[in-house]
């Protein structure tokens, strides 16, 4: 089995001035969430809103900025 992947361009809504950040992103058609490394997000000038716990399959329990 291969993988998808496309290219997404990542934009701050906020701020009509500021182009889009391309990614190349890998399509995951059972995940719940979207995960984009901090590094693109500051790059794009987007900011959290606040944080998220997730438990994890392991029975963890970890906290992340969304």
């Amino acid at each position: 089995m291969g993988e998808t992947r496309v290219k997404v361009g990542i934009l701050n809504l906020t701020d009509a001035r500021l182009k889009a950040v391309e990614v190349e992103c890998i399509v995951d058609t059972g995940a719940t969430l979207t995960v984009i490394p901090r590094d693109i997000l500051i790059q794009a000038k987007i900011t959290p809103d606040g944080k998220i716990q997730l438990h994890l399959a392991d029975g963890r329990e970890i906290s992340r900025d969304y």
